[in-house]
């Protein structure tokens, strides 16, 4: 029963019960009597001691709130109840334990030799294996898991060994299997471009009977539309790269790796150039600078669109498939991407891997013996914006080499570990992590005549019986 207390009466006002509705007191009702809370309201007991204990979990109370099997009696419990009835529920299975314990002697004096039931012999029994990861799951929670499993994130096997956390793992469904079944003849061959090609074909034999990627490339549509296939593609989170690689041009007879090749190439042309897209930027190429000193952009745009881990499965894969490498890239970029540390890539800096210009130039002064008071301005200006102390006569060498290091390497960590991400998805990390000499191969320097999208149609046409450059 609830009532008010009505408004005057001296200090002396006597409490007014509020009658109910039909269905009992509702929450319209008490903001109305109450006038939308000023006024106060009281509880009062019909009952000496009003009643504390707690609902059974099928009461009507909580027929509208969302239910979930308990894992160890698989009985239905409202979700927000959950994690109390667990506390409980393994008191009870502590307690039954010792129950059976004490029943079995019992049964061994009297001379029986019924066992009793496991009281998870149901859970047991509905249990199945998930087909892609292998693992034991119940039958009502395998669905959600096999609708995550393969997707390079956290799973139930990674919950159950807290061990295995603590190691950076291998993203795909497949790479973590796939390397561990890699003979060791890569490993040991002394020649590193054949050792490389070894690594490839002997994890491409591992996945030859894995179901295709295809890739269906419209040479009708426009820029923006191919270069949105291309992203799409290769922004599958739960795809085994290392599968066979099937392209097919829209419009055009040529078919196999001629096919393949045009794409990777045209692909890795465009890491350079840029997608025609509209990420609201006035650049869409992940790379930037000059040639064999080319970094990733430090565009926050890109970044966010996660074009790096795109861009990290591209260079995989078209180097796991026989496809042209990305060439050119800054020696530091190389050092910290393949797992160098830190002071290995900063001791191979060099003024020309700054990719801004206006930066570079800036950084030069601090070679200069002196500095006019317009330049001191714009040392000055550079080193407070990065959090560096101004320049003076004795700290000129030790800040060179910080600023021209964040220019390069500091601004851009994320997008490195995006793009390593990327290759470890590829499955090609086994390669670069224990030959270290292979390197060279995978991020090549830039030569004057790089393999293109144009000149690899010569391949494409060499493919389907038809001779044109």
């Amino acid at each position: 029963m609830i009532t008010e207390l009505p408004s005057g009466g001296g200090g002396r006002r006597e409490l007014s019960i509020i009658p109910t509705d039909s269905d009992g007191y509702s929450t319209r009702l008490l903001k109305s009597v109450s006038n939308n809370g000023k006024n106060m309201l009281f509880v009062v007991p019909l009952q000496e001691q009003l009643s504390i204990e707690p609902l059974p979990f099928d009461s009507v109370e909580f027929a509208k709130m969302p239910m979930s099997n308990c894992m160890k009696c698989g009985r239905k419990i409202p979700l927000p109840l959950l994690p109390v009835h667990i506390e409980k529920c393994k008191e009870t299975e502590t307690e039954s334990v010792t129950d059976v314990t004490v029943h079995d002697d019992d049964e061994n004096v009297s001379g029986a030799t019924d066992q009793p039931s496991s009281p998870y012999t149901d859970l047991e029994q509905s249990a199945q294996i998930c087909p892609i990861c292998q693992i034991t799951f119940p039958a009502d929670v395998l669905p959600y898991h096999a609708s995550m499993c393969g997707e390079g994130g956290r799973s139930f096997s990674d919950i159950e060994s807290p061990s295995t956390s603590t190691k950076e793992e291998l993203p795909g469904p497949l790479t973590a299997q796939s390397s561990t079944l890699l003979s060791a003849a890569w490993k040991n061959e002394n020649d590193p471009q054949k050792a490389s090609r070894m690594f490839c074909e002997e994890l491409l034999c591992l996945s030859e009977h894995c179901p295709s990627l295809s890739l269906l490339f419209n040479q009708f549509d426009t820029v923006e539309e191919q270069d949105s296939s291309l992203i799409s593609f290769y922004k599958m989170n739960s795809a085994n790269w290392s599968a066979p690689f099937k392209c097919r041009l829209a419009g055009d007879a040529a078919v196999g790796k001629g096919v393949n090749r045009h794409i990777l190439s045209m692909m890795m042309q465009k890491l350079k150039t840029g997608f025609a897209l509209n990420l609201g930027s006035s650049t869409t190429a992940p790379f930037e600078g000059e040639k064999n000193h080319r970094v990733p952009s430090a565009c926050a745009v890109l970044r966010d669109s996660n074009l790096f881990q795109m861009a990290g499965r591209m260079i995989g894969h078209s180097f796991l498939h026989g496809g042209p490498c990305l060439s050119g890239l800054s020696l530091p970029v190389i050092i910290l991407l393949t797992g160098g540390d830190a002071d290995s890539a900063a001791s191979a800096l060099t003024l020309q891997d700054c990719p801004d210009i206006d930066h570079r130039e800036t950084i030069s002064l601090l070679k200069k013996t002196e500095l006019t008071e317009k330049e001191m301005t714009r040392l000055t200006d550079l080193c407070l914006f990065w959090d560096l102390p101004v320049p003076s006569s004795s700290n000129q060498d030790w800040l060179f080499q910080q600023l021209l290091s964040h220019a390069v390497l500091g601004r851009v960590k994320c997008q490195i570990k995006d793009l390593r991400k990327g290759i470890k998805d590829a499955g090609i990390w086994p390669l670069l992590s224990q030959r270290l000499d292979s390197h060279h191969i995978v991020f090549s320097r830039e030569s004057v005549r790089d393999i293109t999208s144009q000149v690899s149609k010569g391949y494409l046409y060499m493919e389907s019986g038809l001779l044109l450059y």
